[in-house]
């Protein structure tokens, strides 16, 4: 895009193709669009500007958790074709569990990346059950008292 200048339907439209799914590399990479780096300027400027940006990501988070339910909702038949050694070409139709379990996985693993504390794999011990600090002792065999 030509020029840095800030123009708030682009902001608005960027965070709108964001809050669908869409990653915002993707998005700067497109004729008309400013580069990630003018983007992230304009969040710069104003708090609201990085709000509306930061909202766009939570809805992708949202988007992203849904697709997961959709995918693994959705059956999808496909066509495996294997080549033989004659040069015939042998087509069978599959169910493209395999496809599926793939998209899932990315988009649980990006869920993950994104907000931790939403979607991360749960490791430990959080604390008391009060919400206290958990406290550890470490007792040395025949240190005990």
């Amino acid at each position: 895009m030509a020029g840095t200048h800030f123009s708030q339907a682009v902001f608005d439209r960027i965070c709108g193709r964001i809050a669908l799914g869409e990653s915002l590399r993707a998005i700067c990479a497109q004729n008309g669009m400013p580069n990630r780096r003018t983007f992230h300027d304009w969040c710069q400027r104003t708090p609201d500007l990085q709000s509306q940006y930061d909202q766009a990501c939570l809805d992708r988070e949202e988007h992203y958790f849904e697709e997961i339910i959709q995918i693994a909702d959705e059956c999808r038949v496909g066509e495996k074709r294997v080549t033989k050694a004659n040069g015939d070409v042998e087509v069978t139709e599959v169910d493209m569990t395999e496809r599926a379990k793939i998209q899932i996985d990315a988009r649980k693993w990006t869920l993950a990346r994104m907000n931790r504390k939403k979607y991360g794999d749960k490791l430990g011990v959080d604390g008391g059950s009060d919400g206290s600090p958990m406290i550890v002792k470490i007792v040395r065999h025949g240190d005990e008292q």
